[in-house]
């Protein structure tokens, strides 16, 4: 039976939030959805009388950079014999779109086409939240640098410069920590947007290559107390004493080291802020069958078993006494989730209330070759 004539088959695409073409191999649009349909508005007519070639060049018109031409997608599902993901420019947005071929009446292969529609939920809110926070800092930072200069205006005839500068260190100390804070969530939602554009998977396969692990790790601690890795107002000291170093030898692994370097900043950070001052931090890596496992391990407070699932989602913070009463924002383990998966790799963690955390990353062993140099 062919597509036009299957009811059953029109009343399932119509139930799909996503929008449907399927094209007869002669380029002929043989079915359409109703979500194709609200979709495409006036484009639709167009592209049922001229067929393949009409979609193609409507959505071809604003390829993202990086972008694939429709025709380009189509020849890659037919070759892989697998669906393939394409990106247009639509509307003032971008749209995920995929291609896929499928069998049809006749043994004949046809081509679908799936416009999806974009969740800009998540990011909208972060904008907001990025706004009032954005709001805060400078509302703080206005307010902290007219005190200042009210010291400056009435700076008392017999007051040295000395107690001028006591007094406006602390107001310089609160500026430095809101901008700080600033520039962390504009960074976080750098990281946000890369994934929700799919541009994070893009980034990870140009920046990877391979290195080893043991080097890569031991620079990493020995630069820890260069890195800003916690809120400034958190009293951190030295953090490089407290890391204990486990690395077994001979360890390579082949992705992003710039986002594995992000991630495990992230991990330190939550097991450095969230333990006290005098344990240790044990850093591990092993290979485990085809992987290479890195574990962080602290001896902190702990995780609920109540607030397990709230660790990687986004927005949400442990409601433990300790964990609200430093600054957060709730981002930073949903972002690694999404980083390491990038990595095509793996996090999770064990936690014991009261006895600490062990965050663990499996990421792909490196497979030798030489045609590919060490970093």
């Amino acid at each position: 039976m062919p597509f036009s004539r299957n009811p059953d088959l029109q009343n399932i695409l119509d139930g799909l939030a996503q929008g449907v073409l399927i094209f007869a191999p002669d380029g002929k649009l043989v079915m359409e959805n109703r979500t194709a349909r609200t979709m495409l508005g006036a484009d639709l007519p167009v592209i049922r009388s001229t067929g393949f070639g009409a979609a193609a060049i409507l959505l071809n018109q604003q390829l993202p950079d990086n972008g694939i031409t429709l025709e380009t997608a189509r020849q890659q599902a037919q070759a892989g014999e697998k669906p393939v993901r394409f990106r247009v420019f639509r509307g003032g947005e971008v749209q995920p779109c995929v291609v896929s071929i499928i069998e049809g009446p006749g043994g004949l292969s046809y081509s679908m086409v799936t416009l999806e529609i974009a969740d800009w939920t998540p990011l909208a809110e972060t904008m907001d939240r990025f706004g009032q926070e954005i709001a805060s800092a400078l509302d703080s930072a206005k307010g902290h640098t007219e005190l200042i200069q009210q010291i400056v205006d009435k700076r008392k005839p017999n007051e040295t410069a000395d107690q001028v500068a006591k007094r406006i260190v602390g107001f310089n100390k609160l500026i430095q920590v809101q901008m700080i804070r600033s520039q962390r969530l504009l960074s976080m939602l750098n990281r946000l947007t890369d994934i929700r554009t799919g541009a994070l998977r893009e980034e990870v396969k140009t920046g990877r290559k391979r290195f080893d692990l043991t080097t890569y790790l031991e620079d990493l601690t020995e630069e820890i107390n260069q890195s800003l890795v916690v809120d400034p107002e958190t009293d951190i000291g030295d953090i490089r004493s407290r890391l204990r170093i486990s690395i077994a030898d001979g360890l390579r692994v082949e992705t992003s080291s710039f986002h594995l370097t992000r991630v495990l900043h992230d991990i330190l950070a939550n097991a450095i802020m969230y333990s006290l001052r005098a344990t240790p931090i044990r850093i591990s890596a092993q290979r485990k069958a085809s992987t290479i496992q890195i574990d962080i391990v602290d001896e902190g407070y702990g995780i609920r078993d109540s607030e397990h699932d709230r660790v990687f989602t986004l927005f949400q913070r442990a409601r433990q006494p300790q964990v609200i009463s430093e600054f957060g924002y709730g981002l930073s383990m949903y972002l690694c989730k999404h980083e390491v998966e990038a990595m095509n790799g793996r996090i999770w963690f064990d936690t014991n209330e009261g006895a600490g955390t062990t965050f663990s990353v499996a990421l792909p062993a490196s497979v030798s070759s030489p045609s590919k140099p060490e970093a």
